[in-house]
C-alpha cells in the first residue's frame, strides 16, 4: 500500500523472487496501478489482490557507477529528473498530482545535455536533449500516453528523447502527449 516510490522499492527487492506483488494504490501517481488496470479505490484493489491472479511484469535493471537499482514504471534524466526532485511532498499531499505539473512549469528552461544512446546493437546516437526517458509503461496522470506502445509484460523498453527549447516547441509536446500525436521535438525507439 503505497504510492509509486513505495512500488519501486517493493518491486526491486523482490525481483527474481517469483513472491507476488498485491497493489494498493495509496499514492498521488499510482502509475503502476493505472497501467496495470488495478482499481484506484482501495477496497476494489484488495478484492483484486486476494481474488486476482498473478502475473510477471518485467522489471528494468540499470546501474550508475557501482550502485545497481531496478524499476518497473519508468526512469528520466534530464528536465524528466528535475521534475521529479523540484516536485514537493507537502503540496502533493494538497494539490495531487497539480504538483507535478507545477514542478515541470518550473522546469521548462532546463538546459539541454548531450547523451549518447544505444539500442539493442545498432550504431550509437548521439543527441542533444532537454528530457530522455526510458519506459516498462507507457500511461501516466491524466490518461496522458507518454508511451503509447509500452507494455510491462513486452520484454522491451521504450526511449523517449525530447529536445524542446522554446515555448512553442513546450507547447508542441504537451498538445502532442495529451492528443497522443507524434510530434517533431521528440524521438521514439523501442
Amino acid at each position: 500500500a503505497g504510492g509509486d516510490g513505495t512500488v519501486r522499492v517493493v518491486c526491486s527487492e523482490l525481483v527474481g523472487s517469483n513472491i507476488p506483488v498485491a497493489l494498493i494504490p495509496a499514492g498521488t501517481g499510482n502509475l503502476l496501478a493505472r497501467n496495470l488496470g488495478v482499481p484506484l479505490d482501495e477496497q476494489q484493489a484488495f478484492d483484486v489482490a486476494f481474488e486476482g491472479k498473478p502475473s510477471p511484469i518485467d522489471a528494468v535493471k540499470f546501474t550508475i557507477g557501482n550502485q545497481t537499482e531496478h524499476f518497473v514504471l519508468m526512469s528520466g534524466m534530464g528536465g524528466d529528473a528535475q521534475v521529479m526532485a523540484n516536485t514537493n511532498t507537502d503540496l502533493k499531499k494538497v494539490v495531487g498530482s497539480a504538483a507535478y505539473f507545477l514542478a515541470a512549469a518550473q522546469s521548462v528552461g532546463t538546459a539541454p545535455y548531450h547523451l549518447t544512446i544505444t539500442l539493442d546493437d545498432a550504431e550509437p546516437i548521439k543527441r542533444s536533449a532537454v528530457l530522455a526517458l526510458v519506459g516498462n509503461v507507457g500511461t501516466l496522470q491524466a490518461g496522458i500516453r507518454i508511451f503509447p506502445e509500452a507494455s510491462p509484460t513486452d520484454g522491451m523498453l521504450d526511449v523517449l528523447i525530447g529536445n524542446p527549447t522554446t515555448v512553442s516547441d513546450w507547447a508542441k509536446v504537451a498538445t502532442g502527449l495529451l492528443g497522443g500525436a507524434d510530434v517533431e521535438p521528440l524521438e521514439y525507439a523501442q
